[in-house]
């Protein structure tokens, strides 16, 4: 059996029917094996390495005002360099905007509300 490492948590996760946050005092860490940590870093819930530098995330900052900032961040994207084909932004531009880290899930979630109506 693979040894298990704890990870902070960098967005919320749930794992083994347990959900993890950054802001829940109890659960912002989760212990897994390497195996188990691979899809959970391609997703950036967890950091990539051990010790590596992240973002500062706002544990202050509520889901809306969290929906907020990824909205704005979405808004100054640059049309021509910034989004993909199918119209939706690329979620590596939106994370150079913001000063917390945000996955593609998060960003898609939130482009489905703003989204032009002839993109949908």
């Amino acid at each position: 059996m693979s040894e298990k490492q704890s990870y902070p948590v960098l967005s919320p996760v749930r794992h083994d029917g347990q959900r993890y946050a950054p802001d829940d005092e109890q659960f912002n860490t989760i212990t897994l094996t390497d195996k188990e940590a691979v899809p959970l870093k391609a997703l950036g819930c967890i950091p990539k390495e051990q010790g590596e530098p992240q973002k500062a995330n706002e544990p202050d900052l509520t889901d809306v005002q969290r929906i907020e900032k990824i909205k704005e961040a979405i808004g100054d994207l640059d049309a021509e360099k910034d989004f993909k084909k199918d119209g939706a932004p690329k979620a590596a531009s939106v994370n150079t905007l913001l000063d917390f880290d945000v996955s593609a899930d998060e960003i898609n979630a939130v482009w489905a509300t703003i989204k032009p109506a002839d993109e949908e």
